[in-house]
């Protein structure tokens, strides 16, 4: 009997160092979620959660939206879970993941569409620990960080021929 649901659980532990980082360092703990395609380990891919799923952290629903503008790959952000987790180290933590298998039609510019075929779409899920940064930190990072100068752009250029360099 075919099942009409996909459920994944994934387990995790963190340790004494993740939960100093999440509550000292300003780190976050974000759940992401990819459709699989063929070539999803060789390229980037866009946030997309199912249309239809069901997220438990330690039995309890975490807030925060996982459909996108119009459920378009890569219009929704990634879904913050750090206030589920127990600021314990050691503690396990379950995330509980169900998902409808959901038929779609996979078709390429070469194929008629009347002959594009069924498949079923299957769905990656992680989390990780990034850190926040406001846009006042990154523009602080980028004024303070490396840069190339114009005379070492002009004395580079000068060693290649093919290569000229303009302003606009």
């Amino acid at each position: 009997m075919a099942t009409s649901k996909n459920i994944v659980n994934v387990a995790m532990r963190p340790n004494r160092r993740h939960i100093e980082d999440m509550t000292m360092r300003g780190y976050r703990c974000m759940l992401y979620c990819a459709a699989e395609t063929p070539a999803t380990a060789l390229t980037f891919t866009d946030v997309e959660f199912p249309q239809q799923i069901e997220i438990k952290v330690n039995d309890k629903v975490p807030p925060g939206k996982t459909k996108g503008l119009k459920n378009k790959p890569g219009t929704t952000h990634p879904l913050d879970i750090t206030d589920m987790f127990p600021k314990l180290a050691d503690v396990p933590i379950r995330i509980c993941v169900t998902y409808a298998i959901t038929q779609k039609v996979r078709s390429f510019h070469y194929i008629p569409q009347s002959t594009a075929d069924r498949f079923e779409q299957k769905y990656m899920i992680i989390a990780n620990l990034v850190r926040k940064q406001t846009s006042k930190e990154l523009a602080e990072k980028v004024r303070h960080g490396k840069f190339i100068s114009k005379e070492t752009v002009l004395e580079r250029s000068m060693l290649y021929p093919n290569i000229t360099a303009d302003t606009f």
